[in-house]
């Protein structure tokens, strides 16, 4: 996750490593659940290092538009609400991008794409 999300959260995730990206050299978190790395080579290596082969990786925006286009899957949270911000997740391109599953859930849908084979 980028480091304005980690702070809006205001706390680790738990049950996972959190590696919080950030491009501020002097950021440290207090939280011991937390690792913070500049770069996602350095973050996707660090996980290669522990076997981690499975990342989720939570925003925000900055985030999202720099790492779409090297994802497989998409897990996305469709709300059924309206809400007024200055940051959005990349508009999902569906000649690249396939629904595979969905899940309706009370107020929202989690849908899961996966990237279209060429």
């Amino acid at each position: 996750m980028g480091r304005k999300t980690y702070l809006s959260l205001g706390k680790s995730l738990p049950g996972r490593i959190n590696i919080v990206l950030t491009k501020e050299k002097e950021f440290l978190s207090n939280d011991k659940d937390v690792i913070t790395l500049s770069s996602f080579e350095d973050a996707f290596n660090y996980c290669e290092q522990l076997n981690i082969s499975r990342v989720f990786i939570i925003g925000g925006a900055e985030i999202f538009d720099s790492i779409i286009d090297n994802v497989d899957e998409l897990i996305i949270s469709h709300l059924d609400i309206t809400v007024e911000g200055d940051r959005y997740f990349p508009q999902i391109n569906h000649d690249i991008w396939k629904e595979e599953q969905a899940e309706l859930k009370e107020g929202f849908k989690v849908v899961t794409y996966s990237r279209k084979k060429n």
